[in-house]
């Protein structure tokens, strides 16, 4: 087995005495030191390098924060950075009790041996390198997992798709544009978690979920057959507005940039479709002040005009968990919100009047939803997916 390269991440050392701080690189040469004569400056060192540092040694009397306040608030930002305090005879109770409490992996008693305290050192860096190695191994084979899971949603949802296409138009193009828009399975609130327990409950929990998700989805979609009609813009955003207005403190805007006052719809989904993506926008951000719903032309669908509707919430920019959040439907992320079939109910809604509907996490025209829709859905030709994508999906051949 190779021995871990110890210069790979450095030691910060934390004391008062100018002294040590000048000699501590000097005497630990073989590793990469930084130093910091506070609490308040190692803070900052953390700030700009803390994914280079992998041992924190500080010593425990220092004028304002205390070294256990320091490695306090480490074991909480960084948890994976190996903490060590030094202290005097005088100061040992301190030093027991952080050892006692899990603040600390060593404590060294001042004056130092210099030769045992490289030793400290080495294994401290030595654990620190092998934790981050094992950590990436388990976040590859989560990642591995999370695929596996989309994979066998995504199938299952294909299944479902196929399910509605004689009452909905272009089920299986909603889903692949659904799936295209999604964040990489792996990131930042999509992850899956090993959390042990009983596979069998588990599997079963799975399976509970997956057909609450897809009776969620018919209920959104049900139609019993097209029924395109001239409908008034203002009618159909009227849930929407009503849904926004009973939000709390949100309040409801709604721009009109379009000469269009109606368009030709199965008017009960396309309400419903609005609907849908202004409570996914407030359940993405409930402390949202305000939603904005913007009308305005739309580019041309198959050489027709058509409408382009934002639904913008007036926080800030949606983190890559809330983002992630909104395609729970593909993996482990359940609890992220109360409805996580929205968007996929949308999606099928719009491709069914031969629209699409966009995801925008952040500015100018986010955190939101844009819905592109034409004039008249009676002129859209059915769209066709690629059977090999179909394909694909039902054999698991896709690629992540």
């Amino acid at each position: 087995m190779s021995t871990p390269d110890v210069k790979k991440f450095s030691v910060l050392y934390v004391d008062d005495e100018e002294q040590a701080l000048k000699y501590f690189p000097i005497l630990f040469k073989d590793f990469r030191c930084l130093t910091a004569n506070s609490a308040r400056e190692a803070r900052a060192i953390f700030a700009a390098q803390g994914d280079s540092i992998g041992v924190l040694i500080t010593d425990q009397r220092m004028p304002g924060e205390s070294g256990v306040d320091l490695l306090t608030w480490v074991r909480s930002a960084y948890p994976r950075v190996v903490r060590i305090l030094t202290t005097a005879y005088t100061d040992i109770d301190s030093a027991i009790a952080s050892v006692n409490s899990g603040e600390i992996y060593r404590y060294v008693v001042k004056p130092w041996n210099a030769r045992e305290l490289v030793g400290i050192l080495m294994h401290a860096m030595e654990w620190h390198i092998i934790a981050r190695e094992r950590d990436s191994l388990l976040r590859e084979k989560l990642s591995t997992l999370q695929t596996l899971v989309m994979l066998d949603r995504v199938r299952a949802f294909a299944v479902l798709a196929a399910g509605l296409t004689p009452r909905l138009q272009n089920t299986l193009t909603a889903l692949k544009s659904y799936i295209e828009q999604a964040p990489a399975p792996g990131g930042d609130g999509g992850s899956p978690s090993l959390d042990g327990g009983d596979p069998y409950a588990r599997v079963q929990a799975e399976s509970r979920r997956l057909v609450d998700l897809t009776q969620a989805i018919s209920r959104d979609v049900a139609a019993d057959a097209p029924r395109f009609t001239v409908q008034p813009l203002g009618d159909l955003l009227a849930p929407a507005r009503a849904l926004a207005g009973a939000h709390g403190p949100a309040a409801v805007a709604v721009e009109l940039q379009t000469t269009v006052t109606a368009i030709t719809s199965d008017g009960h989904l396309v309400a419903r479709l609005f609907a849908l993506l202004a409570a996914e926008a407030l359940a993405v951000d409930p402390a949202a002040p305000r939603l904005d719903i913007r009308v305005a032309d739309g580019p041309p669908l198959q050489g027709q005009r058509s409408v382009a509707v934002t639904v913008r919430t007036g926080g800030a920019p949606w983190t890559p968990a809330q983002h992630a959040g909104l395609y729970a439907t593909l993996s482990f992320a359940g609890g992220v919100q109360p409805h996580p079939a929205r968007l996929l109910s949308a999606t099928f809604i719009a491709h069914h009047h031969g629209g699409q509907v966009d995801v925008h996490p952040q500015g100018p025209a986010g955190p939101g939803f844009t819905v592109t829709l034409p004039v008249d859905a009676r002129a859209q030709a059915p769209s066709a997916v690629p059977s090999a994508w179909v394909d694909d999906i039902l054999t698991f051949q896709r690629d992540s």
